[in-house]
């Protein structure tokens, strides 16, 4: 039998009223935090892989715990009604101030997206705006159970989506089991405990074409990354790259 990932988180309780009101007054682009996702090979100039879509409730005081995921939910399924109009994907991926410049993929276009989501949307059928390339990224915990994950990753897939696992980091690396969890993606966390003994032993398991570094801040952490054939990063340091003059993050 599978080991379980994680325990499945309970579904949160709804925000006060007032907080809802004000999320939904806010413009999207106010709540959702972008990240360029590069593709790394020595040799080659960096390249976008993914520009990395998360819900950011900030702009509402901070809020933490369940009302926190609440609100983040909400963002999200608003970033999908966003996804039915090309302008809006457009809009969401390079922010408004960009809508309209000349992308890496061409004018107008839309890079592929990795959009952090509530397995709920996916079940209600509510992702059916797929653009080439979208990828929707889960929570850990709803890898909890395998074969509900399976299922639940092929009904994005019918819906044209790839599916990422995240929250992955050290200290969750040895409740994963790989060949149990039908993801396309499994999006890790970079920490210095990566290099512990009981680590590399797990990411053994995973193989690296389907892995994304992220918080890749340092020197250190892209070389490992890459020294383990690890392919497409994320981290502030490649963010500053992304968004100067070589780049069109």
């Amino acid at each position: 039998m599978p080991h379980p990932v994680a325990a499945p988180a309970p579904r949160s309780a709804p925000p006060p009223a007032c907080l809802e009101v004000r999320a939904a007054r806010l413009p999207l682009g106010a709540m959702v935090l972008r990240r360029p996702l590069l593709r790394l090979v020595p040799g080659a100039a960096p390249c976008l892989a993914f520009v990395h879509l998360q819900p950011d409730v900030a702009a509402l005081g901070g809020p933490a715990g369940d009302i926190a995921r609440h609100l983040a939910e909400g963002v999200a399924l608003r970033m999908l009604g966003a996804l039915a109009d090309p302008r809006g994907a457009t809009a969401l991926a390079w922010g408004e101030d960009r809508a309209g410049v000349t992308a890496p993929h061409g004018p107008e276009a839309t890079p592929p997206l990795l959009i952090d989501l509530p397995a709920r949307a996916i079940q209600a059928g509510m992702v059916s705006g797929a653009g080439p390339g979208s990828v929707a990224a889960l929570a850990l915990d709803s890898a909890a159970d395998p074969l509900a994950f399976a299922a639940l990753a092929e009904a994005a897939r019918r819906q044209g989506w790839a599916v990422a696992l995240r929250g992955l980091a050290a200290a969750t690396l040895a409740w994963l089991r790989p060949g149990a969890v039908a993801a396309d993606w499994f999006i890790l966390d970079w920490s210095e405990a990566l290099c512990e003994p009981a680590s590399i032993a797990a990411l053994r398991l995973l193989e690296t074409d389907r892995l994304i570094l992220t918080g890749c801040d340092t020197d250190a952490a892209l070389a490992w990354g890459l020294g383990r054939n690890i392919r497409i990063f994320g981290g502030s340091a490649l963010e500053a790259w992304a968004a100067g003059p070589g780049g069109r993050a």
